[in-house]
């Protein structure tokens, strides 16, 4: 039930889109973490190296919160990093009702989140967060390109992104959220989460 992104992500790497094992889901679109166990068996057992499981918190068609605790257990037993795609889903941790949904989110490695979806943020508004702090998005996209990185300028220049993403000439995205953030406060960010749910409940009754 991923997005498909993720075997687009694939193709883009080189690693190609049969590099990608999909992951039964139960009846409500969640991940099944034995499954989850299962595949990875398999491809090792096939001389493969797994190195990334990517669960979903709030899928796109059933909106579905991958068990991310198991997940996370499964990932640390077989030292494969975790990425969690909540992009739809992400927001929910501003509800207190419904937060629990991303409980075990905090052991992710990484984390896509887009405020442009549940929360109505002007499209784009996209977050990668990492639990890594070696810098390593820097490490692994910086050219250092000196005609636009220039290292004398009269702010710190750790806050300068273009030189850790991959397309250089990104918009600001943190920007609208701060200011949605600032207008709304805590408190409407939460309303709009717990509208959205509630919405939700009344289509299905």
């Amino acid at each position: 039930e991923c997005h498909y992104s993720i075997k687009k992500g694939a193709a883009f790497l080189g690693l190609g889109t049969d590099s990608v094992r999909v992951v039964k889901t139960d009846e409500r679109g969640k991940m099944i973490p034995e499954d989850l166990e299962r595949q990875i068996s398999l491809a090792e057992a096939e001389g493969i190296v797994p190195f990334l499981v990517s669960a979903t918190s709030g899928t796109t068609v059933l909106g579905a919160f991958d068990p991310l605790e198991a997940i996370a257990d499964v990932c640390q037993r077989h030292g494969l990093w975790l990425h969690v795609d909540a992009a739809w889903g992400g927001s929910v941790l501003l509800s207190q009702t419904h937060r629990h949904l991303l409980d075990g989110i905090q052991r992710a490695d990484s984390v896509a989140w887009n405020p442009h979806k549940l929360l109505t943020a002007g499209l784009q508004c996209s977050a990668l967060l990492l639990r890594d702090t070696s810098n390593l998005l820097r490490r692994c996209h910086g050219s250092q390109a000196s005609y636009l990185f220039q290292q004398d300028k009269f702010y710190d220049v750790a806050l300068d992104t273009g030189d850790k993403v991959v397309q250089c000439g990104r918009r600001v995205d943190c920007l609208k959220l701060w200011l949605m953030w600032k207008a709304q406060g805590g408190q409407g960010l939460e309303r709009r989460v717990d509208q959205a749910f509630a919405l939700a409940w009344y289509l299905v009754e």
